[in-house]
């Protein structure tokens, strides 16, 4: 908790961030578990990144996330259980690398996708079935145990909370932090 600078190096690494945190993962495929959403910010980096959102029965709109420009880098969000997030084409490469999402989640989760969203073959990737939505160039893989609806008005939707207040240390500010 509080404000810490949380920052990963090469290969997998897995951040848990609380309170006013930053948290960059660097390269590699990591995973960034937020405790909740107060956090300063997000960078995924390179590789295929996953944000788990914190517990908790919510509709996370992503074009309020993206417009706070708090997440970045990230290519995968994981529901924890009674969440729906709402997806805007242009969201995908707002949050992460590319022009592509993937979305994990249980049958008690839901993904809203807002606008045009063609489905197209469904892929297996890890054990998991997605099912494929496009949307010009951007494409949305969600996980086949999550509900998908497809129209023109979401449902209303948060976004982040306000950013703790604070500023966290960076890497070599403090002895100790270093990145070696």
């Amino acid at each position: 908790a509080g404000n810490d600078g949380l920052y990963g190096e090469f290969g997998a690494d897995r951040i848990v961030t609380q309170g006013g945190d930053v948290a960059d993962a660097g390269t590699g495929g990591d995973r960034i578990e937020t405790l909740e959403l107060a956090f300063i910010s997000i960078a995924g980096g390179a590789g295929h990144d996953v944000w788990a959102l914190p517990t908790g029965a919510r509709t996370l709109d992503l074009g309020q996330v993206a417009g706070t420009g708090r997440v970045s880098g990230i290519d995968e969000i994981e529901l924890a259980g009674n969440q729906t997030v709402v997806v805007h084409g242009a969201d995908v490469a707002s949050l992460g690398d590319g022009q592509q999402l993937f979305l994990t989640g249980s049958a008690t989760d839901a993904a809203y996708l807002a606008g045009s969203w063609a489905t197209g073959t469904s892929i297996q990737l890890n054990g998991t079935t997605y099912a494929r939505y496009t949307l010009a160039a951007v494409t949305v893989f969600v996980d086949a145990d999550v509900v998908v609806t497809i129209g023109s008005t979401p449902p209303t939707g948060s976004g982040l909370a306000a950013a703790a207040a604070g500023t966290p240390p960076a890497p070599g500010v403090i002895p100790g932090a270093e990145l070696s």
